[in-house]
């Protein structure tokens, strides 16, 4: 009979959540496992990561962005030196002004407001003539940047493979048998199991209630002679890649047949690209990915409402490089039973979706 080896958490799914849970319970010296399933679709396969405290049509001040940011530049920091890797990328954002008002609005703001500590520049002429259609100016946004995701996925991976706590494979119904003492997955036993999966939540028997709202992105690299020292988002995000390469995204799709990219995915991105700049660009690659959101835009965190041994760290949206560092040490504080997981991310807020259902 294998032997069996005592666990403190099993993690399922290697995302932004899963890898960011498994550094910070590493961190403390937690043994752990983490289980995971190649997916081409997964945001942290596809998406740029992008990190921006000032988003949305309004552009207003992102939600706990003062928490948040000073987090994640740390977090980021430190995995590269845990890892060896180059991923984090600090990085202005410009945004061009779209007409005279906004420009009025945001001299305003800047003085005095919610974004004030946000703003490094406002501009009222162009800035980059020849380079983007920015007649009235713009803004410059200061502690942003991006994450190459696929680089980080990477490296966290290599560093828990050769830490002995990492396996590809696929979660099945009936690979995890919950008991009243914790969760068994083969040969080992762990207090809790967390469920990192995206989209992928749907097909967890556990947690199949949960109401995750699927939002397919796409994503185009461009290769062109851009700007290479900060990153430009009005319509489209445009984030400097390797070898003259830019990444432009991305689209916003509640509804559609297929996660895969589509023509009218590419023309709507090019459209948008066309508008923000006048310079030539050749289309080198199109990606499509789905992103886990959720009613109220919030992560959904903790424990099921029948099983405690169970929990779900999931439904992060497009902004799963900034939340996923500060709610993993969230979760981890909280299984120490040091403080309680902030409401707006608790899962019980739909407690009542998995009552009604059974």
């Amino acid at each position: 009979m294998p032997h069996t080896e005592k666990l403190d958490c099993l993690i399922i799914g290697q995302g932004l959540a899963g890898s960011a849970l498994a550094v910070q319970m590493l961190a403390r010296r937690w043994r752990i496992l983490v289980i995971n399933r190649s997916d081409a679709t997964s945001p942290s396969q596809v998406a740029a990561g992008l990190f921006n405290p000032v988003t949305g049509k309004m552009f207003a001040k992102t939600w706990m962005a003062d928490e948040l940011f000073p987090f994640l530049h740390q977090y980021y920091r430190n995995v590269e030196q845990l890892t060896g890797a180059r991923f984090y990328y600090p990085m202005s954002i410009y945004v061009p002004f779209a007409e005279a008002r906004e420009q009025n609005e945001w001299m305003g703001r800047s003085i005095d407001g919610p974004v004030k500590h946000y703003v490094k520049r406002i501009f009222t002429t162009p800035q980059y003539p020849g380079v983007l259609n920015d007649p009235l100016g713009g803004y410059l946004l200061d502690q942003c940047g991006y994450v190459d995701t696929k680089e980080y996925t990477a490296a966290v991976r290599s560093w828990l493979e050769n830490q002995g706590c990492y396996v590809t494979a696929s979660v099945e119904r009936g690979d995890i048998l919950v008991g009243r003492a914790g969760v068994r997955y083969g040969r080992y036993e762990a207090d809790v199991a967390i469920f990192c999966e995206g989209v992928g939540v749907f097909g967890n028997p556990w947690f199949d209630w949960v109401p995750i709202k699927p939002l397919k992105g796409e994503m185009l690299a461009v290769r062109g002679k851009f700007l290479e020292d900060v990153i430009v988002n009005r319509g489209v995000y445009m984030v400097p890649g390797p070898s003259d390469t830019w990444y432009v995204g991305a689209t916003y799709e509640r509804e559609f047949e297929s996660p895969a990219p589509t023509n009218e995915g590419r023309k709507a991105l090019e459209e948008k690209l066309q508008a923000l700049t006048p310079l030539p660009y050749e289309v080198v690659d199109h990606r499509a990915g789905v992103r886990p959101s959720t009613p109220d835009r919030r992560p959904l965190i903790g424990a099921h409402p029948e099983h405690s041994n169970l929990l779900i760290f999931n439904g992060m949206g497009t902004k799963g490089i900034s939340l996923a560092p500060f709610f993993s040490a969230e979760i981890v504080a909280w299984l120490r039973k040091e403080k309680q997981l902030p409401a707006a991310v608790d899962i019980s807020r739909y407690k009542s979706l998995y009552w009604n259902s059974r």
